[in-house]
């Protein structure tokens, strides 16, 4: 939703990589404000969970995906389990 209360995207979001056989998990949005984008971070994991990578997908604020449609590799499926820090705010 932008400022003036118009909604942007689908109302029910927008996948953030289209990658088939895979599980797409923990997102971590970022908003860019300099280019009005949003960028995720998420896990991608095979389909039983025992690979683990790192991804990212920017989007506009149409949802349209801009890095492909299954994101950037961060780090490539491995055994090795990756985990995004986040701050939160008290």
């Amino acid at each position: 939703m932008n400022a003036d209360g118009t909604v942007t995207m689908p109302a029910n979001g927008v996948e953030t990589s289209t990658y088939s056989g895979r599980i797409h998990m923990y997102p971590a949005p970022a908003f860019l404000s300099d280019t009005q984008e949003i960028v995720v971070f998420f896990s991608e994991q095979d389909s039983n969970q025992d690979m683990r990578g790192m991804y990212a997908q920017k989007l506009d604020l149409q949802g349209n995906r801009l890095w492909s449609d299954e994101g950037i590799i961060l780090k490539d499926l491995s055994y090795n389990d990756y985990f995004l820090l986040m701050q939160m705010e008290r």
